[in-house]
């Protein structure tokens, strides 16, 4: 009986808990914004086949560059208008978002199991798997960021899986150093010497005190990695070094718009601003969950 009230004890305070958050959350400008923003973008990319107007490949060369929908020429048919080749600039527009999302959304989740992994190898064990470990998270920190992609982008060749691999290899340094600074603090914490004391092993520590308590930070850093990430891949797509230039994806068609920008703008300038507004919104969730996962930003 006493197990079932505690658990019962327990259940009602999480869910007070979790009210209680909620209740902050919709109160909190930022978090609002940044869900607006965002939303548009991940129903679009869950939802492209139905939300589309028409296969973002189909070509017709008599209907290219038409104007939008609030311009003069422009069709209700093609409400952002058309590019150079007759293809539906709104339908890639909500395609564009599937690469965008998967690149950011896989890139960081590889990343984060690799780094996460390594940081609490080094920092809980210690010795010369960290020596080791930290040697080559220090060595891939050194070198540029940017060009290190550009470079090996360049030598894999451009498909979705490269750009997600490359993303979460070149990117797990990050959540390396990051975990293993946060694992040496919550090593010398008493309830993990409690831990110890009564005989716990070190992957009992590390699933049930030491994780827990990294959640919060990993949730934060990764949001805004996200954002970079889609920001890298539309400049990869713009240098022609992210997907084939046949998918619709956002870096692409800035790509492919920039040399219309004095006669046609609409070609490149709804991807950008797609960019824009995604990775803002995205930006704006990330601060809320600092101010709110961690109270030591506060």
């Amino acid at each position: 009986m006493s197990e079932i009230r505690i658990d019962g004890i327990k259940t009602a305070t999480s869910r007070r808990v979790s009210r209680r958050m909620i209740a902050r959350a919709l109160k909190h400008k930022r978090f609002i914004l940044g869900i607006v923003l965002i939303l548009v973008p991940f129903v679009w990319a869950i939802a492209a086949p139905v939300l589309a107007p028409g296969d973002p490949f189909d070509q017709d060369l008599s209907i290219a560059v038409l104007p939008p929908v609030w311009l003069e020429g422009g069709s209700w048919e093609y409400p952002l208008g058309t590019d150079f080749v007759g293809r539906d600039i709104y339908g890639r527009l909500i395609y564009g978002a599937r690469v965008s999302l998967t690149v950011g959304l896989g890139g960081v989740l590889l990343a984060i199991v690799i780094g996460v992994t390594l940081g609490l190898i080094a920092g809980y064990y210690g010795g010369w798997s960290e020596t080791i470990i930290m040697a080559v998270v220090d060595m891939l920190l050194s070198l540029p960021y940017l060009l290190l992609v550009v470079v090996v982008a360049g030598i894999w060749g451009s498909s979705l899986r490269n750009v997600i691999l490359i993303f979460g290899v070149l990117d797990f340094p990050l959540f390396t150093r990051m975990t293993r600074g946060e694992v040496l603090s919550l090593r010398e914490s008493g309830f993990v010497e409690a831990a110890h004391m009564v005989g716990a092993s070190g992957w009992f520590i590390l699933r049930h005190h030491i994780v827990p308590n990294l959640v919060g930070v990993i949730i934060t850093v990764a949001t805004f990695e996200i954002a970079n990430m889609i920001l890298l891949e539309a400049g990869l797509g713009f240098l022609g070094l992210s997907v084939p230039p046949t998918i619709p994806s956002w870096g692409n068609m800035l790509a492919e718009g920039r040399n219309y920008l004095a006669s046609a703008w609409w070609l490149a300038s709804f991807a950008g601003l797609a960019i824009l507004c995604t990775t803002l919104g995205i930006n704006l969730l990330g601060d809320w969950l600092r101010d709110t996962l961690d109270p030591r930003s506060r």
